[in-house]
C-alpha cells in the first residue's frame, strides 16, 4: 500500500503537477508523500478556516464545473505558494538565491536591528529614536566597511554596536571595572565612555580637535564628526579610538589581575 501511494504521488504530484523530470531528485521535504502531506497540513494551518470549510463543502457536494481538474488545482496551489517580505510577496517561480538567503537570515537580521537600535539609544541617551537614525548608522557602517584599512581596526565598533565582547572582557555580572570604578550605568557605557582609559583618550581627542569643540558619545560611537571635522578624517579617528579603548581596557584588566607583573624569561617580575 505504501509503495503504491509513493508511485501515485510521484506520478500525479511530482511529475504531473510540479512537472519534475524523470530522474530529478526533489528536496527532502517532497521526496515522500508522507513528508509532503505533513508540510501540506502545516500550510493548511495558515489558510483561513472559512476557505477550508468552503472547499470541503464543494468537494463533498461534488458539483460538476465548480472544481477544476486535479492537475490544474495542484498547479494553481503551487503557483500561489510564496513568502511575504514586508509589503512584497515573492512567489515560488520568482524565488532566487538572494531572496532565499534573505529569508533564511531574516531572524538574524531582525536581532541585529534590535541590537543596533539599543546601541543608538544608549549613544544618544534617549528612550526612543527615529528610524532615520538607524538608517544613518547603517550607512555609516557601510561606508566604514569599504574603507581601505585593515578590518582589525573596524572590529571594535562592530562588536560595540551589538555589545558583542567576550564575557571575560565585560566582566560578566561583575559591577566594578578593572580601573576600580563602579559600572553603575552598565559595562558598555563605562568601558567605552566613563572609564579612566576612555576619559584619558577623550581628553586627548579634545586637545587635538580643539578644547572648544564638544565631544559626545554620538561622535565617538556613531561616527558622527564634531563640527569642523571632515567625515573621512573622523572615520579613521573614530575607529582608531574605539580600537584603542578595547585594547586599553584589556590591558588594564590584565594588569589588575596580575598585579602589574609580566613574564620575562619564564619568570614573573614586577615593573
Amino acid at each position: 500500500m505504501y509503495q503504491e501511494c509513493e508511485q501515485i504521488y510521484a506520478t500525479r504530484i511530482l511529475r504531473g503537477v510540479l512537472g519534475l523530470p524523470d530522474g530529478y531528485i526533489p528536496p527532502e521535504s517532497l521526496r515522500s508523500w508522507v513528508t509532503a502531506l505533513k508540510w501540506m497540513n502545516t500550510i493548511l494551518l495558515y489558510i483561513p478556516m472559512g476557505w477550508v470549510l468552503a472547499a470541503r463543502s464543494v468537494i463533498e457536494r461534488r458539483v460538476d464545473g465548480i472544481i477544476p481538474p486535479e492537475k490544474e488545482t495542484w498547479s494553481r496551489i503551487a503557483r500561489s505558494v510564496g513568502w511575504r517580505i514586508g509589503r512584497t510577496v515573492v512567489k515560488l517561480p520568482d524565488l532566487t538565491v538572494r531572496i532565499a538567503t534573505h529569508l533564511q537570515m531574516s531572524a538574524g537580521y531582525d536581532a541585529l536591528e534590535m541590537k543596533h537600535i539599543a546601541f543608538i539609544k544608549e549613544a544618544r541617551g534617549v528612550a526612543e529614536i527615529p528610524m532615520t537614525a538607524l538608517t544613518e548608522f547603517r550607512d555609516t557602517l557601510k561606508r566604514l566597511w569599504y574603507l581601505r584599512w585593515d578590518n582589525e581596526h573596524k572590529e571594535a565598533l562592530w562588536r560595540l554596536a551589538v555589545n558583542g565582547f567576550p564575557a571575560a572582557r565585560l566582566r560578566g555580572n561583575v559591577t566594578r571595572c578593572p580601573c576600580s570604578a563602579a559600572m553603575i550605568r552598565g559595562d558598555r557605557i563605562h568601558l567605552f565612555w566613563e572609564c579612566t582609559v576612555a576619559r584619558a583618550l577623550c581628553d586627548m581627542l579634545r586637545f587635538e580637535v580643539g578644547e572648544n569643540v564638544e565631544l559626545t558619545k554620538v561622535n565617538l560611537w556613531l561616527g558622527i564628526p564634531p563640527l569642523g571635522i571632515h567625515t573621512l578624517v573622523w572615520d579613521i579617528v573614530c575607529l582608531a579610538a574605539l580600537s584603542a579603548l578595547e585594547r586599553g581596557g584589556e590591558k588594564v584588566d590584565v594588569q589588575k589581575r596580575t598585579g602589574g607583573r609580566k613574564r620575562r624569561n619564564g619568570y614573573k617580575t614586577r615593573d
